[in-house]
């Protein structure tokens, strides 16, 4: 009979691996710009990462980079800049920023609109209350409260509150999905300033309004506009801010399913900073830890894609 030879699966390989910079200087002096992640690369919502300052200084004044901070922010780009100031960040390296939220604004201010935005007027608002509500100021939109019944669609900066005439009304979680499930039966269409799940705060990790978008698609609701990573329109937007092609450049950041899976998309290459959000998962307590090359691999698999380059931390 026929021979039969057994395969033996091969467990997939990882990205390669490097310690810094420093180490990573071929990859990063065949580009002329980095798009850098804030949250879990620069800091964790709360405070600087040690040596992140020094590490812009390196790309910008020792490599010549421009540096571009491309961030799933609901806030306005001025606002996450002032945020990198009080937090302890010389921002003179920084050439400029684009944040979801800038890119939000854009697209719902007033005439002339994209034609996916033209009807979107009056809107449930999900918004911050204690991290501090977003303002809507130059934006051609009305807040309808909780009345789903009088809207054209959902707006998601925050996972807190709802957006009121009187200003934020604290709303849990449960209630945002029951507003949701009535916004689904109309076929809403639902627009998220901040397309994360979860982000870093201190040690703690918050639910983001990705969350919402996610558990909107999930019940079936009306088409939603993710108006960051890992969408494409945030990426051109970059591009054309800095006047280069996708090859030019290269993201750094600490969400696969954002920040490497959006670059992949996009072309462009990218470095994955393993001490964020999925640092757990990666590197366990404290911040000395090697990178669990198995679970990196494992973590390239879920998302569908690899980064060029992981580091442990946004370091020289």
């Amino acid at each position: 009979g026929e021979r039969v030879t057994s395969i033996i699966p091969m467990s997939r390989p990882g990205p390669p691996m490097s310690t810094g910079l420093r180490s990573s200087a071929t990859l990063l002096l065949s580009k002329k710009a980095v798009l850098l992640d804030q949250f879990g690369v620069l800091h964790d919502g709360k405070k600087l990462y040690r040596g992140a300052g020094d590490a812009v200084e390196y790309l910008h004044k020792d490599l010549g980079l421009q540096i571009l901070i491309v961030s799933n922010s609901s806030r306005r780009a001025g606002g996450a800049l002032a945020g990198l100031e009080k937090k302890g960040m010389d921002i003179g390296s920084i050439a400029d920023v684009i944040t979801s939220g800038e890119v939000t604004a854009s697209a719902l201010a007033a005439a002339p609109r994209e034609y996916a935005f033209r009807e979107m007027r009056r809107c449930v608002h999900f918004t911050w209350g204690s991290r501090g509500a977003i303002s809507l100021d130059g934006l051609d939109v009305e807040v309808v409260g909780r009345d789903v019944g009088s809207a054209d669609f959902i707006l998601a900066h925050g996972t807190e509150a709802v957006g009121t005439s009187e200003g934020p009304s604290e709303c849990s979680m449960e209630e945002m999905k029951r507003l949701l499930a009535e916004a689904a039966e109309r076929g809403l269409p639902m627009v998220v300033a901040n397309p994360d799940l979860v982000t870093v705060s201190g040690p703690q990790l918050v639910t983001m309004p990705g969350t919402l978008a996610k558990y909107y698609e999930d019940i079936g609701g009306g088409i939603v506009h993710r108006m960051g990573k890992p969408d494409p329109r945030i990426y051109l937007e970059a591009l054309r801010m800095l006047g280069l092609e996708a090859s030019d450049v290269v993201a750094i950041g600490d969400s696969m399913e954002h920040d490497i899976a959006g670059a992949v998309a996009m072309g462009i290459d990218s470095i994955f900073i393993a001490g964020g959000i999925h640092k757990q998962a990666l590197m366990g307590e404290g911040d000395e830890g090697a990178v669990d090359e198995g679970v990196m691999a494992a973590l390239c698999a879920q998302f569908g894609c690899t980064p060029t380059l992981v580091l442990p931390w946004f370091r020289c």
